[in-house]
This record gives structure tokens, C-alpha cells and sequence, in this order.
């Protein structure tokens, strides 16, 4: 096979990667060949990556799979791999091509094996309508785009899960939900609803050191106090969790903390009313 073969076949291999082990062993591979090539042997490399990783793109999209509102989920077969664009700028030149296919690794080195089940598609929907019904916040977290969710078949070595916010104008978030890492500490349900909370405040306020209006008064008058703003965002995104989960007509009560009880909170879903015209 001539390496110019090997080589695209090398990166249809990445591509096609499901599991961490193969994907890791293809890039670290990828990176030996173009940094011993030459100029004009990195130029080839690259470009032809590049090429892939955007024909790719339809493919992720083909596999996607739409939900009833605005939102579409990316499966575990393709989440590893869709994450790419993320950490390797198309089009970059040879340093930024290295720097990001190291940083796409590192970013791997986050994830273990699955430890505890993750959520479940009925779920995802199921926590979906419930914001939707109640506060109509996928029109808000989704106005222009799609949010996408991606679902891993791997625990992570420090979250539950996370919500990734997009650069530029768009307000835009990506939901990555995982294995969870802990037992009995929050449930996975809640988990979902806490990052659709992040992703409302950064569609509301594009910016997630400013906090959505009217935040400050409804946590002094429930006497609570956040020693960081990172603690803040979390107590926001708890709060947004606590009102979807709560909503009237919403089947997942059950999902709640138990200190939250039907007494409690219809305060949070009376702010979330207010706050998104709910």
C-alpha cells in the first residue's frame, strides 16, 4: 500500500472510531507521521484530514437523530469523534494542527469506563418536554440552532456531565452527558435538567459570569449565599433543575432531591415562570 494510501486510510480509521482505545491509537499514530514529515508531506497530511473531518460532518449529521423539540442528539457511536472540530482547528497550520490533536487526546484521557447507567433516550425526552411545557425553554436555549446532546458510553473523571457554550453570537450550548461517577449523590435525571439550566443562562445572558435578572433576589430571600461565581452558576442551574423536574403536570417529581418537596418548589418554578414568560 503506497503511504499515501496508508494515510488515508489511517484517518478513515480515526474516523471511524467508536471506542477510545482505537481512536487514541490512530491519532497518536498521526502525529508520529507529520511530525517526521517534511513541508510539503505535513501540507498532504493535513489537507487530507481536514478533507475528512468535513465530509465526516454529514455524516455525523445523517447520524443524528432528532428529538419533539428543538434538539438532536449525537449517539455514543459518534460523540468521540464529532468532538473533533472542537479541538482541531480546520484549516489550521502545522503547530495549531499538532496543538489541537494533543489537547483532542488529553480530552480523552478524561473519560473511564462507564460506572453507573447513564440516562436513557425516554428520559432525555421525557426532561426535554418538561422544560418545554413549562417554561418553553428550548426555544429559548435553542433559538437558532439545534442544541445538540451527545451521549458517551464512558464515565468521566471529574463530572456527571457538562455544558459546553459556543464562541460567538449564537448563545449556543452543547450538552455532554456521560456515565455518571457517583452513586446516589444526584440523580441522572437531574443531572440532565442541571445542564439545561447552564445552557439557559448562557442563552439568556451570553455570558456565564452574568446572571440572569432577578437571580439575586430570589436567593436572598431564601437566605442563600454563594462563596464563587462558579458556585453561583451551579446554584442557578440546580434551581432551573428543581422548577423543571417540579413543574406542574411533569412526571419526573420523582427525580427531585427529597429536600425539595412539593412545598418547596413552586418557588423555583414561580421564578423560572418570570424569568423566561413561562
Amino acid at each position: 500500500m503506497s503511504d499515501d494510501r496508508e494515510i488515508t486510510q489511517l484517518i478513515s480509521d480515526i474516523l471511524d472510531s467508536s471506542e477510545i482505545t482505537p481512536l487514541k491509537t490512530g491519532i497518536e499514530e498521526l502525529l508520529r507521521r507529520i511530525e517526521n514529515a517534511d513541508d510539503m508531506r505535513g501540507w498532504f497530511i493535513r489537507n487530507r484530514f481536514y478533507g475528512a473531518v468535513a465530509e465526516r460532518g454529514g455524516a455525523y449529521q445523517r447520524g443524528m437523530y432528532g428529538l419533539k423539540y428543538n434538539a438532536v442528539v449525537v449517539p455514543p457511536e459518534l460523540a468521540l469523534t464529532a468532538m473533533i472540530p472542537a479541538f482541531v482547528k480546520i484549516a489550521g497550520n502545522h503547530c495549531e494542527f499538532v496543538d489541537g490533536l494533543n489537547r483532542f487526546l488529553r480530552r480523552l484521557d478524561e473519560f473511564i469506563s462507564p460506572i453507573y447507567p447513564a440516562i436513557t433516550d425516554t428520559e432525555i425526552q421525557a426532561t426535554l418536554s418538561a422544560a418545554q411545557r413549562a417554561f418553553g425553554m428550548i426555544d429559548i436555549i435553542a433559538a437558532d440552532y439545534p442544541l445538540r446532546i451527545y451521549r458517551f458510553d464512558y464515565s468521566h473523571t471529574k463530572h456527571n456531565s457538562e455544558c459546553a457554550v459556543m464562541s460567538g453570537d449564537s448563545r449556543q450550548s452543547a450538552v455532554y452527558l456521560y456515565h455518571p461517577r457517583e452513586n446516589g449523590v444526584c440523580d441522572r435525571v437531574f443531572i440532565f435538567a442541571h445542564e439545561l439550566g447552564h445552557a439557559l443562562h448562557f442563552a439568556l445572558t451570553g455570558d456565564m459570569n452574568i446572571f440572569p435578572a432577578g437571580f439575586d433576589s430570589f436567593n436572598e430571600k431564601l437566605v442563600i449565599e454563594f462563596d464563587t461565581p462558579e458556585a453561583k452558576q451551579e446554584g442557578f442551574a440546580d434551581a432551573a433543575a428543581i422548577a423543571i423536574l417540579g413543574s406542574p403536570n411533569s412526571r419526573l417529581k420523582s427525580h427531585l432531591p427529597t429536600q425539595f418537596s412539593k412545598d418547596i418548589s413552586p418557588v423555583f418554578i414561580r421564578y423560572f415562570k418570570g424569568l423566561t414568560g413561562g
